[in-house]
């Protein structure tokens, strides 16, 4: 590890070594009559003669500029839907150039192409970016930019997560440049909506991609906020302060200092009202369980480039990508406090420099009912019935850099490193009740700590260097990654069974420990030749280099006080394991492009080799080798300028992980018993994906479609043993009857489907937006159940209506309704299948009227049907304030809240896995007041 970092360092300061000047393109689009400034104009730069692009929309003021233009000859087309277009081809000599003031012609009033007096065009495509003008989504002053999204067409905010075109927003930047790190949440809950000018939406391409101007078909769903003009030389945020009953408070704020490209934020948050702007990071895997029970398995995934960070495009991340890691808001009654600052500026001409700190601490009171039905192919029916009460405290502190450099018009380099620390404390106390037709089989009550830190440390460093034969580039990538966990937890359990003849009890006392950790050196070289017109070929080599490394062990102690024995090591449930993977692809790819198509044929040939070592109990070494083609397909269509059609082809394999083969008996459940299979196998996964995307500036109206298919052979699933009577697995491993025992295996039979709408619309006539959006998901996940095979399969419809307002600034409404059609089979036990029925409906009126009184109102209506019995299938929620602005500008603001008024709140999940369904309910926070206080701070023209 030395050795390779010093490589790395003597690699950076060779290069640091040259520096050279990237020129500017700026002018100013004004209309020629008044030489009053022409927004949100499209200006595209058009590199000649190959017609590759750049594009963005004028400001406020009418003004555009180009960072980074490199010498060459190019064409600049400007358009207005409401002015003549106009072209210039010029030369660019590669430094500076303002090319003042150009005007527009205004069109015909009597031309069909005059949109809507007073409406901003919505958005606009532009290749495979949508563009939406924050003009003309108007929002109230105090709006957030999630405020601002919701509204958009084809976006869709739910339980923490933003999703645009049916896929997961992974990364908002701001003017193209990352905030909070790869936080989205962050990002959308803390800026103000005021300072938005144009929301891109977009897939951003891998950062060789990205160099040499191949598109790969590898990307990630990011947001790009592009700040107004009188904004980015501004000091602008809000504090507050609220306390309420119950001892309920809120204090937090989001300070901004933007002074052109230097740009600083500063945010913090305290609160216990479940209130979370931002993703937690779980290095650990423990906060999506009631108790921190221990590390969430998980599998190594190559045969293609995975998703990233970073404006310009992203690193194949030694390791996992760190949205793997993001979990949304978590259930339960949470207390929040932190803190975060944002930097990012150019350092002399050729430097760009981001990097951004968040530290965040939690404390989860969570409480939660489980009722589950098993699916076994019995005459009994079998069911679970649990609660469990949990305490965790969790502390996260996040650290990324971006610094990119430009060498000069034909080299730049990239280095991003990241570090992400967790450590996680978890007490819970969980009771379950285990039932064979509605007769009380068992009962088993655990106690469980745990103390556990987790560290993550990465280092990406890519260099790209461009040849004097257009299309002609070499570009070199260095990954390296470090991660460890450590901690121990302990745990006591009691166990009672119930028979005709005579009742049994027994009882368990264990503590473990945990010590884990892995590194990872991947490096990648690209070589790019054109052929001929339209054509390119690139070759590519790849080397990756994984070990992992996980010891576990497991004391028992002695349940008599007598004997005084001291603790022994169980062999089952301990285990040291070590895992090495040595992975090496090259590939070669035919790349075409001209005017509206572009295609590329991607064939990668795979060797894998993985070597597994056990210590202890068993000692063994084994090695297998897998070799793999795998071939890619990418072609993007462009029917016209308002409409493009975008297919994805992708063969990849699938590693077991070290968590998947370590065979190690969890048992921090009794009843739920768990372990690794050594013999575990590769995956084989096929993936095609299709996107058609319309934007009609004209009438003003969207519509985007999206399917993808997914197949997998050798699939990694679940092998389940549900015990009908009292079963002994290994010595001294006890399997009560009901009891299940589950460890992974490769099985056939996978597939699965999703399918997204989206069509948007201004209207009018009531001044407001539609949105129309629906899915249709279909799932078969194969199994075993004892010894049987199984597959479940899942069809999952969902229709959405939204109407938003456009009215004002000063009246904002949206009415919305969800309909979710949820279909179950099993293949195994057909009385097992079921439908369920989710409705959500809500409405929200935000008012401000008579210069500054507020008025805010959010209710909402759930309606369930086909969970199960005891669940109230009507819900209405119910969040009502009441505010007054005052100061100058109406900056100030006083505010009660009435939050849950009528007293109804829950939380309710329905699961559904390869061997049972169930119904989860999580404790929620109810009726409360809130009085707040907000002051919002404003300076402009720093």
């Amino acid at each position: 590890m030395k050795f390779t970092i010093k490589i790395v360092l003597v690699f950076l300061f060779c290069q640091l070594s040259v520096f050279a000047q990237v020129g500017t393109l700026k002018g100013k689009v004004v209309e020629s009559e008044s030489s009053k400034a022409v927004r949100d104009a499209t200006v595209s730069v058009i590199t000649l003669p190959d017609s590759s692009r750049t594009t963005q929309s004028t400001r406020q003021s009418g003004e555009f500029s180009f960072d980074e233009v490199k010498r060459g000859k190019y064409l600049i087309r400007i358009t207005h839907v409401a002015y003549m277009p106009i072209e210039r081809i010029f030369d660019f000599d590669g430094k500076s150039l303002d090319m003042g003031n150009l005007f527009l012609l205004p069109k015909s009033s009597t031309t069909d192409e005059v949109t809507v007096v007073g409406q901003s065009v919505a958005a606009e495509l532009m290749g495979d970016t949508t563009q939406f003008n924050a003009s003309a989504f108007k929002t109230t002053q105090d709006a957030s930019a999630e405020d601002l999204v919701r509204k958009m067409p084809g976006v869709i905010v739910e339980n923490g997560e933003t999703k645009t075109q049916g896929e997961t927003v992974k990364e908002v930047l701001v003017d193209g440049r990352p905030f909070m790190g790869d936080d989205p949440t962050a990002a959308l809950k803390n800026l103000p909506a005021e300072m938005i000018d144009k929301i891109q939406v977009f897939d951003r391409r891998s950062d060789q991609a990205a160099f040499t101007g191949n598109d790969d078909g590898e990307t990630s769903k990011t947001m790009n906020i592009i700040t107004r003009a009188d904004m980015r030389n501004a000091s602008f945020g809000k504090v507050y302060a609220g306390y309420g009953t119950d001892d309920r408070y809120n204090a937090g704020g989001i300070v901004n200092f933007f002074s052109g490209d230097s740009r600083f934020a500063i945010l913090f948050q305290s609160n216990n009202l479940n209130n979370q702007n931002f993703a937690s990071e779980d290095l650990l895997g423990v906060m999506g369980a009631s108790s921190g029970r221990g590390m969430t398995p998980g599998a190594r995934s190559s045969g293609g480039r995975g998703p990233g960070g970073g404006p310009g495009g992203s690193f194949r991340r030694g390791g996992a990508d760190i949205n793997d890691f993001m979990v949304s808001q978590q259930s339960g009654i949470v207390t929040t406090n932190a803190f975060g600052i944002n930097y990012s500026d150019n350092w002399a001409q050729n430097f760009e420099v981001t990097g951004s700190y968040f530290l965040n601490h939690t404390e989860n009171d969570r409480r939660e009912d489980i009722l589950r039905e098993y699916i076994l192919n019995t005459s009994e029916s079998q069911r679970s019935e649990e609660i469990s009460e949990s305490m965790s405290n969790n502390w996260n502190h996040r650290l990324n850099m971006r610094i990119k450099y430009n060498i000069d018009s034909s080299n730049y380099m990239i280095i991003r490193p990241r570090l992400s620390f967790q450590s996680n404390d978890g007490v819970s106390l969980t009771n379950s009740r285990f039932l064979i037709d509605n007769q009380l089989a068992n009962n088993t009550a655990t106690d469980f700590e745990s103390e556990l830190k987790g560290l993550n440390l990465s280092n990406d460093l890519f260099f790209g260097h461009r040849f004097a034969k257009k299309g002609r580039a070499f570009s070199v990538q260095l990954s390296t990654s470090y991660n460890e966990s450590s901690g121990d937890n302990r745990q006591k359990s009691i166990f009672e069974e119930y028979f005709e003849e005579e009742d049994f009890s027994d009882s368990l006392s264990q503590f473990g420990e945990l010590d884990k950790n892995g590194y990872e050196i991947e490096t990648d070289f690209e070589y790019s030749e054109p052929l001929f017109e339209n054509f390119s070929v690139e070759f590519e080599y790849e080397n990756t280099m994984r070990r992992d490394k996980s010891d576990k062990l497991t004391y028992i102690e002695s349940n008599d006080p007598e004997t005084m024995m001291l603790p022994v090591v169980s062999p089952t449930l301990s285990s040291m394991y070590e895992s090495d993977l040595m992975t090496n692809v090259a590939s070669v790819s035919l790349r075409y492009n001209n005017a509206g198509l572009m295609a590329s044929l991607q064939m990668n040939n795979e060797w894998n080799t993985l070597e597994n070592v056990s210590q202890y109990p068993n000692s063994f070494d084994e090695k297998r080798q897998y070799n793999n083609i795998l071939p890619r397909f990418f072609m993007r269509y462009e029917f016209d300028k308002e409409s493009n059609l975008r297919m994805f082809y992708r063969n990849r394999v699938t590693l077991p992980s070290i968590d998947q083969l370590q065979e190690v008996v969890n048992n921090s459940n009794p009843m739920n018993l768990s372990t690794g299979n050594t013999n575990l196998n590769e995956s084989t996964r096929h993936d095609l994906m299709m996107r058609y995307s319309k934007v009609n500036q004209k009438n003003s109206d969207m519509f985007f479609a999206m399917m993808a298919f997914s197949k997998s052979d050798s699939y990694i699933s679940k092998n389940t043993f549900v015990a009908a009577r009292d079963t002994v697995l290994y010595e001294g491993i006890n399997l009560p009857a009901g009891g299940q025992y589950i460890y992974p295996i490769n099985i056939d039979g996978y597939n699965s489907m999703r399918s997204f709408l989206s069509y948007g619309k201004y209207v009018g006539l009531i001044k407001s937006n539609v949105n129309l959006t629906g899915s249709f998901d279909f799932s078969q996940i194969p199994s075993i159940i004892n010894e049987q095979r199984n597959v479940a399969e899942s069809k999952n419809i969902s229709l959405n209506a939204v109407i938003s307002s456009n009215i004002s600034t000063e009246l904002d409404f949206t009415v919305s309704t969800t309909s979710m059609l949820n279909y179950v089979t099993n293949s195994l036990v057909k009385d097992l299948n079921s439908d369920y029925f989710i409705q959500k409906s809500s409405f929200r009126l935000n008012w401000i009227f008579l210069g500054g009184f507020v008025f805010e109102s959010n209710i909402e209506h759930q309606y369930y049907k086909g969970l199960s019995d005891d669940i109230n299938p009507n819900v209405y929620l119910w969040n009502l304030s009441f505010g007054r602005k005052f100061l100058k500008d109406n900056r100030a603001e006083i505010r009660l809240t009435a939050c849950d008024v009528l007293k109804q709140n829950n939380a309710i999940t329905r699961n559904i896995s390869e061997s049972y369904i169930d119904d989860v309910r999580s404790n929620v926070l109810q009726q409360y007041f809130l009085l707040n206080f907000t002051y919002n701070l404003r300076v402009y023209n720093l």
